[in-house]
């Protein structure tokens, strides 16, 4: 039989760089049976073990800092002998060598046959977060106790004794003076001195808050001659097995992931049983445990298709519980859900230059001062509208999905989940398409890099090693609602019609409830950012602005954590680079998209933005959906510059002391749009996958367009008389309104669908200022052309406001405005044709002490004192009386300035 050092000497042996070691770890005897019996005369898959003192502490119901020597060497006293008999090296955990008694430990490892040890250089007692001084070893100390450690092992006869050297310096918490830099350099530093006091490899990790990256493993590899180890993580940015053998490192360990696993199996298991349903049973398990991930069959589908065979007594998904499939899929507790979630926002204010707020300071024009409107009631009663309408605060959409309607009182998620079996349809059906060269609309209209991210998904909900996240959950119902819309909307599939829409509905309803949990939005990862982004898209396709801005805020603070918007500059493989950047920019869009709608900053703000954009596929038909995507880009940081030059609070104080810069602001941001325009008009729908698609999902581009640039001319001036508004500003009105009728009738065309949609992109992603500008040149000029124009607009609105808050408010406003012009230009023409009036002269004399009371009094838009909210204005309203009205609309102004 082999001795402990013949052990200790293949166990050096197999440290390759290149060629790395892959070490399972185990924590009793059945788990090191397990692994061991993989090994067959014609296979030997596991090269050696080693054990992971956080299983071993957490299978014997202690933490990891809590277990003690006698306990982890009473584990290893079991254990070697097995290994030995199992012919496999077996290394230790061994933590920092338990302080002074390290010379103990190690002696006493040796003894009971165990062939190497990892070593760590933090002090378990000070924790992570001190710093290199505190909470490491020194680097002489370190290297001292490594030296230590060898001395007595060859004393103890195995001279040959591996140290895998644990260095913690990238596992400290984070701290200013601890950046990426600094660490490498004291990595690198104690890295060379611990392979000079007789290591054979050391071993880097982040701990529970960062991976490695490829730039760091790589440095690491080359600048440490290979003999680096490394733990394999499905953490973001985690590498594979072969994507770490490739970068160099000599050894891989495994961690506490089988323990997980098993785990997991238990509950399995003992769920399904206690469920009323029958032993899990496989004839090609052995020893009656759950075969290793790495044995799984080697494709998801054959997988799937292997559990969509097993009974499903069950559709439920429950942290402890099985799926329907009888797999499961166990999701970390949660605190108890309430009514009220930290989507649903309380506090919800459009300023300027919202539609709500332009719709407020058009009523507030000198012009309705004239006598015409104390003779029309229909004057004061629609102002009163404007204000009972304005000043209730948007809500979220009442037609979301019914799922979200009742309250959740459940302390843990508790789904129905789509059985393995449909699963494997859809992944089948989008995999068909991509062989026939249809690339699928889930990876081309969201940011999806490829169908591999829904296949890991599937592994890791049917297959779990590790508790399933809130988060990886809701993306995985994420990605499958949109894919399941992709096959109902194409209609040619053979998957069963009643199947999609019943698990359309379940996923609906796991998503939409996933995001409300505040792990969501609480932890800042690639999947929690990715959930976000495809919620604010939901939100945005069926109209709800409340909700759209609370998840892509969300999300894009959480791609500013996790740095996302910065230049890797090559720290990362090609395919997790593309990866981010397409999240990235995904969530640029929808977020700065809805500054100038809102008036209000961006999370990402652009002077922090160096991450290069996404590249133009060489597929012609793919290339043009990401130039419509950059294109895009560019439209949203538009209107963030607009907001940010012209209407936010700091442009309105500037603006205020140097107002010949206004203009010239104004001018050069028309310009950009125009040249924006003219590159849009470049793109042809007819070239891209999914010609209708593309023009559907682009056709009220030219609205937005005329829309902000209305609002970017009504910024030309800080009046808020509509004598002051530039010609060009009532140009791009109505030239907006003009386009929409010319439109419409297409739209209308296509079918209820189309309609809805059209109507959140005029509203909801633009201001549609053109009306409230029209709405203004009808008054001054009192111009039946303009009143007609309005008519047929508001006429449209009928068939858009259609089970969508958000535009049923915005056409009550524009019915509002409407009736005001047609009320007050009826009446100043009554008065015109009573003969209250002398010619042109005495007109301008009626007018002018009106005009220039109000100038005087009331609040000008883009001044930072006016008011944010209508609760003054609704007040005053209530008071009027109509043969007061030209009164009171001048001492409006006074009450709302104190």
């Amino acid at each position: 039989m082999s001795s402990t050092n013949d052990f200790a000497r293949t166990l050096k042996a197999l440290h390759k760089p290149g060629q790395p070691l892959i070490v399972p770890n185990v924590w009793d005897t059945p788990s090191l049976l397990a692994l061991s019996s993989l090994n067959t005369p014609s296979d030997h898959p596991v090269a050696a073990i080693a054990t992971a003192s956080w299983a071993l502490a957490h299978a014997r119901g202690a933490a990891d800092e809590d277990l003690t020597a006698e306990q982890n060497l009473l584990a290893l006293r079991e254990l070697a002998p097995l290994a030995a008999g199992a012919g496999l090296p077996l290394s230790a955990d061994l933590q920092d060598g338990y302080g002074a008694r390290i010379e103990e430990i190690f002696t006493t490892a040796a003894q009971y046959g165990i062939a190497g040890a990892n070593l760590e250089d933090s002090i378990p007692a000070a924790g992570f977060g001190r710093g290199f001084a505190g909470s490491l070893y020194s680097k002489a100390d370190a290297v001292a106790r490594i030296q230590t450690a060898l001395r007595a092992t060859a004393a103890a006869g195995v001279p040959d004794f591996v140290i895998n050297a644990r260095c913690d310096v990238f596992r400290l918490d984070v701290a200013p003076e601890l950046d990426d830099a600094t660490r490498m350099r004291e990595a690198l530093d104690r890295g060379r001195a611990y392979l000079a006091a007789g290591a054979t490899t050391v071993f880097f990790w982040g701990g529970g808050a960062r991976g490695l990256s490829t730039h760091e493993v790589q440095t690491l590899v080359a600048e440490l001659d290979g003999r680096v180890a490394v733990l394999l993580t499905k953490r973001d940015g985690g590498h594979s097995t072969a994507e770490l053998a490739k970068m160099g490192v000599a050894r891989i360990s495994i961690g506490p992931s089988l323990y997980l696993a098993a785990m997991n199996a238990v509950k399995t298991g003992a769920a399904q049983i206690l469920g009323g349903g029958g032993l899990l049973a496989s004839p090609d398990r052995a020893l009656g445990v759950p075969r290793p991930w790495h044995l799984y069959p080697p494709r998801l589908e054959q997988a799937l298709e292997k559990l969509s065979t097993s009974p499903s007594p069950s559709c439920s998904f429950d942290p402890g519980a099985t799926s329907r499939d009888g797999r499961s899929a166990s999701v970390l507790p949660v605190a108890a859900a309430t009514q009220r979630t930290w989507t649903d926002s309380t506090g919800f204010v459009e300023r300027d230059p919202s539609f709500e707020r332009q719709s407020y300071l058009a009523s507030q024009i000198a012009e309705l001062a004239h006598p015409a409107s104390a003779e029309s009631s229909e004057v004061a009663d629609q102002l009163k509208t404007l204000s009972d309408v304005s000043s209730a605060p948007a809500r979220s959409n009442t037609s979301r999905s019914t799922a979200l309607a009742g309250p959740r009182a459940d302390p843990v998620l508790k789904r129905e989940q789509v059985p393995s079996s449909f699963v494997l349809k859809i992944i089948r059906y989008l995999e068909s398409r991509v062989k026939n060269g249809a690339k699928p609309l889930l990876l081309i209209v969201h940011p999806i890099p490829d169908l591999d991210l829904l296949k890991n998904l599937c592994q890791n909900v049917y297959f779990p090693l590790d508790p399933m996240t809130v988060g990886q959950l809701t993306l995985f119902n994420a990605l499958l609602y949109f894919a399941i819309w992709e096959v109902q909307s194409r209609g040619d599939s053979e998957i069963d019609a009643e199947d999609l829409a019943k698990y359309r509905q379940v996923t609906d309803a796991n998503f939409n409830q996933g995001v409300e949990e505040a792990e969501i939005i609480a932890i800042a990862n690639y999947e929690n950012a990715l959930t976000l982004c495809l919620a604010a898209y939901y939100a945005h396709t069926i109209g709800d602005i409340v909700r759209h801005q609370a998840v892509v805020s969300a999300a894009a603070r959480h791609c500013v954590q996790l740095g996302y918007h910065r230049n890797d500059k090559g720290q990362l493989s090609p395919e997790e680079s593309h990866k981010r950047r397409l999240l990235f920019w995904h969530v640029y869009i929808s977020e700065l998209g809805l500054t100038l709608r809102l008036g209000r900053a961006a999370v990402i703000q652009e002077f922090d933005v160096d991450v290069p954009q996404l590249n133009i596929s060489s597929d012609p038909r793919q290339a043009v959906w990401d130039t419509s995507l950059r294109l895009f880009t560019g439209f949203s940081r538009l209107q963030s510059k607009i907001y940010r030059k012209i209407y936010s609070p700091g442009a309105i104080v500037a603006l205020a002391a140097e107002p010949s810069k206004r203009q010239a602001r104004v001018a050069t941001f028309a310009a950009e749009l125009n040249q924006w325009y003219m590159e849009w008009h470049q793109i042809k729908s007819a070239d891209a996958y999914y010609p209708m698609v593309h023009q559907h999902t682009f056709m009220a581009v030219d609205i937005i367009y005329y829309s902000v640039l209305t609002l970017l001319h009504r910024g030309s001036t800080s009046s808020n008389s509509p004598s002051d508004i530039s010609p060009e500003c009532f140009a791009a009105a109505r030239q907006g309104l003009e386009t929409h009728l010319h439109i419409f009738p297409s739209v209308l065309a296509s079918g209820p669908g189309t309609v809805s949609y059209y109507g959140v992109w005029i509203f909801m992603y633009s201001s549609f200022t053109p009306y409230i500008v029209t709405f203004l040149h009808s008054i001054a000029s009192t111009d039946t052309n303009d009143l007609q124009l309005l008519k047929s607009v508001l006429d449209t609105l009928d068939d858009i406001a259609i089970g969508y808050e958000l535009v049923h408010r915005q056409k009550t406003l524009c019915a509002a405005l409407y009736r005001i012009a047609k009320a007050f230009i009826e009446s100043r023409q009554r008065l015109h044709n009573n003969g209250n009036h002398n010619g042109d002269e005495q007109s301008a004399m009626d007018h002018e002490p009106f005009a220039t009371t109000a100038e005087q009094t009331l609040n000008l838009p883009l001044q930072p004192d006016t008011i944010q909210e209508w609760g003054n204005f609704d007040t005053i309203v209530e008071d009027w009386e109509t043969q007061y009205f030209n009164q009171q609309s001048l001492m409006l102004g006074n009450s709302l300035d104190q």
